[in-house]
């Protein structure tokens, strides 16, 4: 088996021009097989996989035609081992995510969630409920604005459903985190212009501390507030946050 893996692995980095075939060998493995993982070379045998398909000079939509063929089969084969279904959907999923192969990564995640979710852990199963809860166009979870929440001036609303946009970004932040000032600093300065075309942006903070939180949003234009619960915020689970991670949805009446 070791031999056969090392081979493919060899022919998917190398060899182009069989691609076929490398692409049928995939399929043909037994992802159950217990020598599959002490080769230590599964991950690259699926990341080359990907790979492959992601670069055979197929239109996107085909692309994704035939990742997801791929998928359906290891799902298929994985579903008799708990244990590595979990342990390769979710290797698989965040793969998917890193290369921004979306529709791919939704494919997964609802296919999993349809017809697997009794196999699934409970991590898995949140990061992947992400694409049925927050799927665009559905409706974004109510957010009820309090004595904490910060607005323009001319906002009178008193919760997300009530303002007066055709979208809302609703963006996940906190303090603590390396990325997020610079991620202010973009949005307050394409604030104006967003919200001239119809976007409204809803800053929710996971600081815990008032201060942190004042700190943190001080002089940012665009609507903030938090109930200082971090990630035990009842929104940041509604709305399946990670961390760290943000996400946007279209509120609709």
């Amino acid at each position: 088996m070791k031999r056969v893996i090392i081979s493919i692995f060899i022919s998917l980095v190398i060899n182009s021009a069989t691609s076929a075939q490398n692409i049928s060998a995939f399929r043909d493995l037994d992802h159950t097989d217990q020598r599959l993982y002490k080769s230590g070379l599964l991950g690259d045998v699926i990341k080359s996989h990907i790979w492959l398909i992601e670069n055979s000079g197929r239109s996107l939509d085909l692309v994704f035609v035939k990742l997801n063929i791929s998928i359906d089969g290891m799902i298929d084969n994985l579903s008799g081992d708990i244990e590595k279904l979990n342990e390769i959907a979710g290797y698989l999923f965040e793969l998917l995510e890193e290369r921004s192969l979306f529709t791919s990564s939704e494919h997964l995640a609802l296919s999993l969630l349809v017809h697997q979710d009794d196999l699934l852990n409970s991590r898995l199963a949140n990061k992947l409920e992400i694409y049925r809860d927050m799927k665009p166009g559905n409706i974004a979870p109510e957010i009820v604005f309090t004595e904490a929440t910060h607005k323009p001036e001319e906002i009178n609303a008193g919760r997300l459903s009530e303002l007066q946009s055709d979208y809302k970004l609703i963006v996940f932040a906190a303090n603590w985190c390396e990325e997020y000032p610079q991620m202010m600093t973009e949005l307050k300065s394409k604030y104006s212009d967003w919200r001239s075309h119809g976007v409204e942006i809803v800053m929710i903070s996971l600081d815990d501390t008032p201060d942190e939180f004042s700190d943190f949003t001080s002089g940012l234009p665009f609507i903030r507030t938090t109930d200082f619960q971090k990630w035990d915020s009842p929104i940041a689970g509604l709305a399946r946050v990670q961390p760290p991670g943000y996400g946007s949805g279209r509120q609709r009446a």
